[in-house]
């Protein structure tokens, strides 16, 4: 009787444990399988987009979803020299950014005017587009074949340099990377799209915006100055073979290879990458390019540690502010993919030992 119940309290105290051991192992699996999808949400469904001024003065950026699209929600559309801020959008999200210059607004309504770019004389633009002349970044995530695309166009005129750099990369957590070394050149592979010199100072004529004092502070598209089809791309001229490059495109393709001059000029203009964040860089050759004092941009490079190698780690090369920005951005997403890897790893031992 005795050596009786002394199994049946065994059999008891096993089947405890086992039960036990069941729900750890579910709770594991489901904790690793929510990591698996954070990481990949974030890195490859999720746009992020970095915005960083590097002008001597304050930019003011506008966003325009296309038609269907959520509106993004931006934290600080005023970017004061050498600071950023960072914007995140859904998968599949479509549309612009461009930024504004010369703004004046009034605290408590938010309404006010920009010298260029203006959206509606509204501090925030809420679906509304920028008036031209405006330098655009265009973006479709997610696209054809899952790719994004992107663009810096000057179809609508020129009011600012920019440029578009992809700063991580989803191909790189598809595949087994042999070093640190692979995986920060894999981050970005995928081409940087922009205008950056100062077409205003080239700007013919006939297309230049001046300001009060007699500035250039835009050039217009021979589009917007002159109007017409076959600079609009328009009625007889509206497809690839009619509409073809005019003087004024010709000259803005001469400034700026790198972007779009006219409706039509998508072979060298168009980039892809796969499920990447970008940096938006508002005069990536200006003033604060060389000389970027303490800002919010420099925090990127917090969350770098120093003992990853040199071809990672920004902190120990000796570059401008500007590349360090894009290198530490890159930097930061391996390190959180990194320690993704370590807890997965973590996490499946100790499911095995249980």
């Amino acid at each position: 009787m005795w050596a009786s119940d002394m199994q049946l309290q065994a059999e008891k105290s096993r089947g405890d444990f086992l039960a036990v051991k069941s729900r750890w192992t579910r709770w594991l699996k489901l904790a690793a399988t929510i990591l698996v999808l954070f990481d990949y949400g974030m890195v490859s469904a999720q746009g992020s987009f970095r915005l960083l001024n590097l002008c001597a003065f304050t930019v003011w950026v506008g966003s325009q979803s296309n038609s269907g699209q959520p509106i993004l929600s931006v934290a600080s559309v005023g970017l004061d020299p050498g600071t950023s801020t960072i914007i995140s959008a859904p998968p599949g999200w479509a549309g612009r950014f461009w930024g504004r210059t010369g703004c004046l607004f009034d605290s408590p309504s938010g309404q006010g005017t920009c010298s260029t770019g203006d959206c509606g004389g509204a501090m925030r633009c809420t679906g509304i587009g920028g008036n031209p002349p405006a330098t655009l970044v265009e973006f479709t995530l997610n696209g054809d074949d899952g790719k994004d695309y992107y663009d810096v166009s000057l179809v609508d005129g020129y009011n600012l340099p920019v440029n578009v750099a992809p700063t991580s990369s989803s191909s790189s957590s598809s595949r087994v990377t042999s070093s640190l070394s692979d995986i920060s050149s894999s981050l970005v592979s995928c081409g940087i799209a922009g205008c950056t010199g100062d077409l205003n100072e080239s700007c013919p004529p006939e297309l230049r915006v001046l300001g009060d004092g007699g500035q250039a502070m835009a050039c217009k598209s021979a589009c917007d100055a002159f109007g017409g089809d076959e600079y609009c791309c328009t009625g007889g001229f509206g497809s690839p073979t009619t509409c073809l490059p005019t003087s004024f495109s010709q000259a803005f393709k001469a400034a700026c290879p790198n972007a779009y001059s006219y409706a039509y000029d998508d072979a060298s203009s168009i980039f892809t990458c796969t499920g990447g964040s970008y940096s938006i860089t508002f005069c990536p050759q200006g003033p604060l390019a060389e000389t970027q004092g303490s800002s919010s941009s420099n925090s990127s490079t917090d969350c770098c540690p120093s003992w990853l190698p040199s071809a990672a780690n920004p902190r120990s090369q000796q570059q401008s502010s500007y590349s360090r920005t894009l290198d530490s951005s890159a930097c930061c997403s391996t390190y959180s993919k990194l320690i993704t890897i370590v807890v997965m790893s973590t996490l499946a031992i100790a499911t095995n030992l249980i």
